[in-house]
């Protein structure tokens, strides 16, 4: 015999609609599976199938409890406890809008490229001097990418996201720019949130602006002289 799962596989959205309903007195108990249909809740008839005998005030109770449930548990926060080496990072995407005293902010980071091979894209908002003034480490070089409206003289239009993407899994959202002012003075709020589906979406968005030919590869700059 089946293991009755209850209101496990019922969605928030549905419980709460039906409790509107119960409340609002247009559906009437014992619940039939005609009024569920009728209120376009039909799905919901074998997960209710055990309080369907109840009246209004037992079932608005008992949908209470669980609506309350869903909504205020606190979720599990999952870690992979790890003992063999860690797999190194290979690819970093950040977005930028304001940047300075890169040789200080981005010295861990080139370190990182030098060494493992890790492969890094910058997004920001104007390209122009970024390696002259962020970057006096030398190669390797990230690749960077701008939106070529904000080139145009009196531009409306401006880079302005920041984050940073780590091999698709972990993403820090912020509101501080990468400059000395933004890392070390200012009161910044961010996010990280440590999930591959989150990640890897954030970084679908970048390349898809890059696909529709919104965001473009800046030049490299000129060899410097001997």
């Amino acid at each position: 015999m089946m293991e009755a799962r209850g209101l496990t596989d019922a969605a928030l959205p549905d419980l709460e609609a039906l409790l509107q309903n119960l409340e609002r007195e247009r559906v009437r108990c014992p619940l039939t599976e005609t009024a569920l249909v009728a209120l376009g809740l039909g799905h919901l008839h074998d997960s209710l199938f055990e309080l369907a005998k109840l009246d209004a005030s037992a079932l608005a109770a008992v949908l209470r409890i669980a609506i309350a449930e869903r909504r205020f548990r606190p979720v599990p926060r999952i870690d992979l406890v790890w003992t063999g080496p860690e797999a190194p990072v290979s690819t970093v995407l950040i977005g930028g809008y304001r940047f300075d005293h890169g040789g200080e902010l981005f010295a861990p980071l080139h370190e990182v490229m030098k060494e493992r091979g890790v492969d890094t894209t910058i997004f920001l908002d104007d390209a122009f001097g970024f390696i002259e003034k962020n970057w006096p480490f030398g190669e390797p070089l990230p690749t960077l990418y701008c939106d070529p409206r904000t080139a145009d003289a009196g531009s409306r239009f401006s880079l302005h996201a920041k984050c940073i993407v780590v091999d698709e899994r972990k993403a820090l959202v912020t509101s501080a720019n990468f400059t000395d002012r933004g890392q070390t003075r200012n009161l910044e709020m961010g996010v990280l949130v440590e999930d591959a589906a989150f990640a890897s979406r954030l970084v679908q968005q970048w390349r898809g602006l890059i696909e529709a030919g919104l965001l473009v590869r800046a030049p490299a700059p000129p060899p410097s002289p001997c």
